[in-house]
């Protein structure tokens, strides 16, 4: 976590400053069962991954604009990781 952080908190300026456009990042983790492969027919394959922890993840990356913060978890993420510091939120 820390090192990916990193990196985009020194890839952002150059960003910003090369295109104008103003960058921000959010990021969602939450943990549990997937499918992931190769989804599809002989025609036309399509590597995916389904399943409930997808989806919160994709929600939980919605909210973080509207909480003002880089990176929201879900409380599968939260309970395997005691030794951050997390902070509840009600979505």
């Amino acid at each position: 976590r820390e090192e990916g952080e990193r990196q985009a908190r020194a890839w952002r300026p150059k960003a910003e400053r090369e295109s104008g456009i103003q960058v921000k990042i959010g990021i969602g983790v939450s943990t549990g069962p997937c499918v992931v492969g190769n989804l599809g027919s002989e025609q036309r394959f399509d590597y995916s991954v389904l399943g409930d922890p997808v989806n919160l993840s994709s929600r939980l990356e919605g909210q973080t604009k509207a909480y003002g913060v880089s990176i929201l978890i879900g409380e599968a993420t939260r309970q395997l990781s005691p030794d951050f510091a997390a902070l509840e939120v009600d979505l």
